[in-house]
């Protein structure tokens, strides 16, 4: 972890208020005008999709204004479609003053990534500068890379891709749904445009977790891939947790046919542990 970096406790599981409150304290704690700024992933994709309460973001944003701190949006992951929005963010109403993105952008197909900043930035970057703003690097600006980003959003928004994501996104969370009453081992099961998790526990109703050496997250992952399915497992602090993130192009066809192999990847694990429907 990158040192330097102060912690405020996380939202998810739905209480922003406790969030907010830890937050104000971590800013009384280190002083306003010791924080450079606010920095925040809208989804956190690597801790296993985990999707902030509606209320979150709007309560930072009051917070940042109020201590005069900046807020910066990691949307290397929500960005440009993933999420049902154009940029995570916009689902919660919130702006942040910088936003950083990248994967995206061009869909993967040629390394690009960059930041955006608000007008309240740019205008103090112009005001400080004189002469030319010298903030390049190597690699900035690099033409084949901008040409495949121009070319990737034309695509995105000329086949209405956002839209899909949202609605197949509402699709997969169905399905999710209906292969969590089918089985004994699947907890709570969500998405957020086509960015989703399913998390497996010993007992769904307490959500007591497997013992970390059955390795079932990992198991299942094993399954899945033997079916033709790629994803990941996220098992951190003793969690069991799939996480998919399918194309924004996919159709109901090929959700049903990625939902049929995750049911039947969970049931064989599930058989594998004794535990029986």
């Amino acid at each position: 972890m990158m040192t330097d970096f102060t912690h405020a406790e996380s939202p998810y599981g739905g209480n922003t208020e406790k969030a907010i409150a830890s937050l104000r304290l971590v800013i009384e704690d280190e002083g306003p005008e010791n924080i450079a700024a606010f920095l925040v992933e809208p989804v956190q994709g690597a801790g296993g999709v985990l999707i902030p309460p509606a209320d979150y973001f709007k309560e930072v944003r009051k917070l940042c204004d109020e201590y005069e701190i900046l807020s910066i949006a990691d949307e290397i992951i929500t960005g440009f479609g993933r999420t049902g929005k154009m940029f995570g963010m916009e689902n919660w109403g919130a702006t942040p003053d910088l936003m950083t993105f990248a994967k995206g952008v061009t869909s993967g197909y040629i390394p690009l990534g960059g930041v955006v900043v608000s007008d309240h930035i740019h205008n103090v970057l112009k005001e400080k500068s004189k002469g030319t703003l010298f903030h390049g690097f190597t690699y900035s600006g690099h033409p084949t890379a901008a040409a495949v980003a121009l070319k990737n959003i034309e695509i995105i928004e000329h086949e209405n891709l956002i839209e899909n994501s949202r609605k197949m996104g509402e699709v997969l969370l169905k399905s999710f749904k209906m292969v969590k009453e089918n089985l004994d081992i699947v907890g709570d099961v969500r998405t957020i445009g086509l960015l989703g998790a399913v998390e497996l526990v010993q007992n769904p109703v307490t959500n007591k977790r497997f013992a970390q050496e059955l390795n079932v997250a990992s198991r299942v992952i094993e399954a899945l891939h033997k079916r033709g399915v790629i994803c990941r497992p996220v098992t951190f602090n003793g969690t069991d947790i799939i996480c998919f993130a399918p194309p924004i192009v996919i159709d109901n066809e090929q959700i049903n046919t990625l939902v049929e192999k995750l049911y039947d990847s969970v049931l064989s694990v599930q058989k594998q542990l004794g535990v029986t429907s």
